[in-house]
Order: C-alpha cells, then structure tokens, then sequence
C-alpha cells in the first residue's frame, strides 16, 4: 500500500499502474480539485490490476489532452468536484476494457466519470454505486461515447442520468448493460442536444422521473434498430 500526500503529473511520458497494490488518495474534501494522478499533454496512462482509493481532494485520475487505458483493477471511494473518479478534458480519450469503478461521488456533474470535449470507449468492466446530483455513472459533453460491451449499473443522480449522460454529443451503442440505474431525467442514459444510436445491449430496469430508460429532449436525434429497452420505470415515459 501506498499512501499519497501530493498529485503526481505524468507530462509526455507514458506509465503503467499494475499489480495487486492499493494507491491511497488524500485530503478530508475540503479542496475538490487536485487530481490524485493526472496525465497531461499527450501523455498515456494505464491501469491493469491495482486499487486507488480514498481520494477526497479531487478526482482519481485526470487526463489534459491526453489518454486513458483501464484495463483491471479497481477505482473505489473518491470524491471530486466534477468527476468523482476519473475527468477526462481538452481533446483525451479513455478506454475502459475491464476493471471496476464504483463508489465515488462529485459535488457536480458525474460521480464516475466525466468527459469534457473528449472520446470515451466503453468495452468492458463495470462502472457501478457511483453518485452525484447531476450525472451518476458516465457524463460526456461536446465529445462521444461508444457502448460495445461492460455494464453501468446501480448509479444515481438527483436530477440527471443515474447511468449515462451525454450532452451536446454522440452516444452510441451496441452491446453492454445499463441496469438498475436511477436519475431524474433518463434513468438509464440522457441524451441532451446530441445524437442516440442504440443497435445491441440492454437498457433495463432503470428508474426516473422521466424517461426511466432513456430520457431525451426534442432537439436530439434518436436511432435505435437493435437490442432491448425493457422493465423501466417513470413518472413520465417508463421506456423513453
């Protein structure tokens, strides 16, 4: 075990976090901004077997212009303004094949994961008990995010998605889980001036005040030729 005291920066370099270790966060979450690991300026950032904790200062992971790998391992317990576990901005990619994120909170936007002008790829793995009052699981603004395996499930929000969010952006979706979620709007996923493309998965047992599956707003565009929305509750709109 390894207990931080201060943020590490990977500038233009490449690093790979694995093993069976735990990396403990710091701070009492009275400063909400300082990312545990940050990568920064095309810098690459992986981790495949390791636990970061206990982060209560900002998110666990930060990435500028930069990329994510997630591949095993476990991302628990962390607490951020915006982005609880993981926040992604300015052009960075994260790619989520495996492992688990579950169990951090933000005070804004997505207790999971937040991506700001950028890509996320989500094949595997499961992003789960992650809480916000704006988004739970995932929330993706002026970017994209692509669903072709893995499982969102048990994420809440007060007003948003409880799953996934997706504003001014593309979502797409082929395979995976989106269960058990709970939000204000779109207990499932949120699709807010973008575009929803849905050919495989599940949307399932998802609850909100409106849209339990999938919530959407008359300026977005909606494709679904595929897989199945089913046993989701609302207020207004239990499927969409």
């Amino acid at each position: 075990t390894i207990q931080a005291t201060a943020p590490l920066t990977l500038t233009s370099a490449k690093m790979t976090l694995t093993g069976t270790g735990t990396i403990l966060g710091y701070g009492d979450g009275t400063i909400s901004y300082e990312d545990l690991i940050k990568a920064s300026k095309n810098a690459s950032l992986t981790i495949d077997g390791i636990e970061i904790s206990g982060h209560k200062s900002g998110s666990a992971l930060g990435a500028d212009e930069s990329t994510i790998y997630v591949k095993n391992g476990k991302i628990t317990n962390n607490k951020g303004y915006v982005g609880g576990c993981i926040e992604i901005k300015d052009r960075s990619t994260i790619y989520i094949s495996g492992g688990e994120i579950s169990n951090n909170t933000s005070d804004y936007r997505s207790g999971g994961i937040d991506a700001m002008e950028s890509t996320v790829y989500l094949s595997g793995g499961v992003i789960s008990d992650n809480t916000s009052k704006d988004i739970g699981g995932i929330s993706v603004y002026d970017g994209k995010i692509t669903v072709t395996g893995g499982k969102v499930i048990n994420n809440s929000s007060k007003s948003g998605a409880g799953g996934i969010s997706a504003s001014f952006s593309t979502m797409n979706i082929s395979d995976g889980i989106i269960s058990n979620n709970s939000g204000g709007t779109g207990g499932g996923a949120e699709i807010s001036y973008g575009t929803f493309i849905m050919t495989g998965g599940e949307i399932s047992q998802n609850s909100a005040e409106d849209g339990g599956g999938i919530g959407s707003d008359e300026r977005s565009k909606m494709k679904i030729s595929g897989g199945s929305i089913t046993d989701n509750t609302a207020v207004h709109g239990g499927g969409i």
